[in-house]
């Protein structure tokens, strides 16, 4: 739902444009980072030996062409717990 709705705050900004723009959630992720979230918020217990890479998207386009601010991994899955009943 938050990538359809970004996408759809872009259309008429980047219509004629085959410049590629990054959606996603700020700040740094990992798969690591991902599943200690989901252990955190769900009370999950999750375990994980694998050291995945960490990498940030630069949304700094997105933001600038949308005036949106992207919102944290930690807050899109809070919500999604929220409409799941989680």
């Amino acid at each position: 739902q938050d990538a359809a709705q970004g996408i759809i705050s872009l259309l008429p900004k980047v219509h004629n444009s085959f410049s590629e723009v990054n959606i996603g959630c700020k700040g740094t992720a990992s798969v690591n980072k991902l599943i200690n979230t989901i252990n955190d918020l769900f009370g999950s217990k999750i375990q994980t030996n694998l050291n995945y890479p960490v990498f940030e998207f630069d949304l700094s386009r997105y933001e600038s062409l949308t005036n949106l601010t992207s919102p944290s991994l930690k807050h899109n899955l809070q919500k999604f717990g929220d409409e799941v009943d989680i």
